[in-house]
């Protein structure tokens, strides 16, 4: 572990938000400073600040803008971390950049060609598998050759780089240092939440509403599981789509929508499940959510993925969506 050292910290990204990639930013950077390291992080205009983190934010472009996953408008506002991290670098000693993703790493990279510091690359998953799920252009031959090409560089001359699953670093062919989410421990706070306690059974989804969590199947399953047995079921999610909120207006005492929670208070949700689920479909990246559910909920399930299987047990992961729905009827009986 590093001590001791000045760290700029890069983030690509709106921080601080209550979503999954936001946490573990947070978790990294609490773990750093346990190292007694000094760390100034910038990032994007938009999000909250976190008391006691020294957050340097580029100009705002937009009234508002944090859209989920890949947008082109990000890359101007890479840019501009990119200048501010330049000159800050140029007016500070520092010793390592701590990049968080890999378009992140991307400008450390450049950083360190031209200041001749190393940088940390934080893997939270694959850049190709991000651009080429976002937009069909980035799997044409051309792009993605030339997207993994970058990828693989900024590995390759990276410092070290932080794994959140044993499945990333043993596809790494640098034997680098790394660490596992659940071995860092975070604040939580224990809050009082609104749950129906007539309801014999309190199943739990948590996820950001995009396509690789597959949001849209597992509301046919809730929907199905409703209309047959007493069940409430806490979608925590954003952003939610107001189609969605209509067409389940009918099930507004058995299918509930919460929004954005605050990640400290996610565990006393998550203490109350009876069942907690991941749908989640993409297994290029780990899954902290999952080390949550294992460790507050008595009953897990997930779709059988490499990241599943290495943080769960066999008999809470299931091959489909359809094992899925009886697996949890089978847990209601």
């Amino acid at each position: 572990m590093i001590k001791n050292k000045n760290i700029l910290a890069l983030c690509t990204t709106a921080f601080f938000n209550d979503r999954g990639c936001h946490t573990r930013i947070l978790k990294i950077l609490k773990y750093m400073e346990n190292g007694n390291n000094r760390i100034d992080l910038v990032c994007y205009s938009y999000g909250r600040n976190i008391e006691g983190y020294r957050i340097y934010r580029v100009g705002k472009l937009f009234k508002y803008f944090d859209p989920v996953g890949f947008h082109f408008l990000k890359i101007i506002f890479d840019v501009q971390i990119f200048f501010k991290a330049f000159r800050m670098l140029r007016e500070k000693d520092y010793d390592y950049i701590l990049s968080f993703t890999h378009e992140a790493g991307i400008l450390a990279l450049i950083l360190k060609f031209v200041y001749k510091k190393e940088y940390i690359l934080d893997y939270q998953g694959s850049l190709y598998s991000e651009l080429s799920t976002s937009n069909f252009i980035f799997k044409i031959p051309p792009f993605s050759f030339f997207i993994i090409l970058i990828e693989r560089l900024v590995e390759k001359y990276s410092y070290a780089i932080i794994y959140n699953t044993n499945f990333n670093f043993s596809k790494s062919r640098k034997n680098r240092r790394y660490f596992v989410d659940d071995e860092i421990i975070f604040y939580e706070k224990d809050k009082e939440q609104h749950y129906n306690c007539s309801s014999p059974k309190r199943i739990v989804w948590v996820g950001v509403n995009t396509k690789v969590q597959n949001l849209s199947t597992f509301l046919k399953i809730a929907e199905n599981i409703v209309e047959k047995k007493d069940a409430l079921f806490y979608i925590i999610t954003f952003p939610l789509n107001k189609k969605i909120k209509e067409r389940f207006k009918r099930y507004k005492d058995k299918i509930i929508f919460i929004e954005k929670v605050p990640y400290e208070e996610l565990p006393a949700y998550l203490k109350k499940a009876d069942i907690c689920v991941s749908t989640k479909l993409d297994s290029t990246e780990g899954s902290g959510k999952l080390h949550l559910y294992k460790k507050y909920c008595k009953n897990v399930l997930s779709l059988d993925s490499k990241i599943s299987r290495e943080i769960l047990d066999e008999k809470q992961i299931v091959r489909n969506l359809e094992d899925m729905e009886k697996k949890i009827l089978e847990i209601m009986e």
